[in-house]
């Protein structure tokens, strides 16, 4: 009784009990809405929570494109960015499966990726080849169903030279095949060197070149796309692919100025020595061949960068100018950039070259890189030649 009165101020054993009951509502009453608390409140919240930061991964049916969506993505339609097909987001916790109904017409840019232009999976990469001129080897793509040429700001490749009109040509894409049209300006389009009536179309394939003025192209295609550095060595290749196609049907003798031949294999031995005269043997990253008294040396990468490759070129060179006094012609028709370790073997190899009385001269070196050596004062002694012939036919 002593420790009921400290307790409840009184003595009295009612009054301990009654206090010891209400002590004990209290303490449930607490627990109690701790936890109502955690399940009416928090955790709900935690929940959600997590199912906005849960994300999942579903392929595209069509091109099998990897798609990243949220939960309350679910069962929502999208269209996809390369194949340009409509799918519906899978529920990843459904037991049944999905129904093969058609899909509802698709909301654009729904999912968690960058905005992009769509690419049917199912058509070919057409390109327009510069054939000619300081430009040469640049890749232009055919992206477009109607693809203008002309001086017209509408048109996707334009020119400002008085002999290509407004609209002067296009290209028009259909089911995978190119037809070239002219649109009836006066002035003239050439494919393959024949004229291209005016207002009418005409299909063309890989290899056909087409004359717009001054500009030539060259159409080609692809399947697999590449980078923009590869893209242009490939535009190169195909170039020198079909230069060796015209200078071979230029080799092939006709029947009337070759009446001494006993059958086709003296026909192929002669075309092939002529080849080998005029194209050269390929050594390592050059090309090598000889013309009277020059020995004619082609560079056969697009880019002298690296100073490994540069050092590997340098000691090529100097391995095949074994006597002393020759004429040495440098081709850049394949190279189109240089860095300064490049300029500086140029320059070092000019000397060398003085030093075993032997000449030097370059040529078809490409106007932007020929600006840069004549800023650097690099070629400043020697010879340059726009052509190979010209470089040829000349005493230097």
């Amino acid at each position: 009784m002593e420790k009921a009165g400290r307790f409840s101020g009184t003595s009295s054993g009612a009054h301990y009990n009654l206090q010891l009951f209400a002590l004990s509502l209290v303490g449930v009453d607490g627990v109690l809405g701790l936890l109502c608390f955690y399940f009416y409140f928090l955790r709900p919240r935690l929940h959600r929570k997590k199912e906005k930061s849960t994300f999942f991964h579903c392929t595209c049916p069509t091109c099998h494109r990897k798609f990243r969506y949220s939960r309350s993505q679910v069962g929502r339609s999208y269209q996809c960015h390369n194949c340009r097909r409509n799918f519906v987001f899978p529920d990843p916790e459904a037991r049944v499966p999905p129904s093969i109904t058609p899909a509802p017409k698709a909301q654009p840019h729904m999912a968690f990726l960058p905005r992009e232009q769509p690419i049917n999976i199912n058509r070919k990469r057409f390109f327009l080849v510069v054939a000619s001129g300081s430009k040469r080897g640049l890749p232009i793509r055919v992206c477009d169903d109607l693809f203008l040429i002309g001086s017209a700001e509408e048109c996707q490749l334009r020119s400002n030279h008085p002999n290509i009109a407004p609209r002067h040509c296009s290209l028009v894409t259909r089911l995978n095949q190119v037809f070239v049209r002219d649109w009836n300006s006066g002035l003239l389009t050439l494919v393959n060197g024949e004229l291209l009536p005016g207002g009418k179309e005409w299909p063309v394939h890989a290899g056909d070149r087409i004359t717009v003025g001054p500009l030539e192209l060259l159409m080609q295609f692809r399947e697999s796309s590449l980078a923009q550095h590869d893209l242009e060595e490939w535009a190169l290749k195909c170039l020198d692919e079909d230069a060796k196609r015209d200078e071979l049907s230029e080799l092939v003798p006709e029947e009337s100025a070759a009446p001494g031949f006993a059958g086709a294999s003296d026909v192929a031995a002669l075309v092939i020595a002529k080849m080998i005269d005029r194209k050269g043997v390929e050594q390592g990253r050059l090309r090598i061949f000889r013309q009277g008294d020059i020995v004619i040396i082609r560079f056969n990468d697009a880019r002298l960068v690296e100073e490994s490759e540069i050092a590997l070129v340098r000691k090529e060179i100097q391995d095949h100018v074994d006597q002393p006094s020759m004429r040495i012609l440098l081709d850049f028709k394949n190279v189109r950039r240089l860095s300064a370790a490049a300029v500086k073997m140029l320059v070092d190899l000019y000397r060398w070259l003085r030093g075993q009385q032997s000449r030097l001269a370059l040529c078809r070196l490409a106007p932007e890189l020929q600006g840069i050596l004549e800023t650097l004062n690099a070629i400043e002694p020697v010879e340059h030649f726009t052509e190979k012939q010209s470089a040829i036919n000349s005493r230097w």
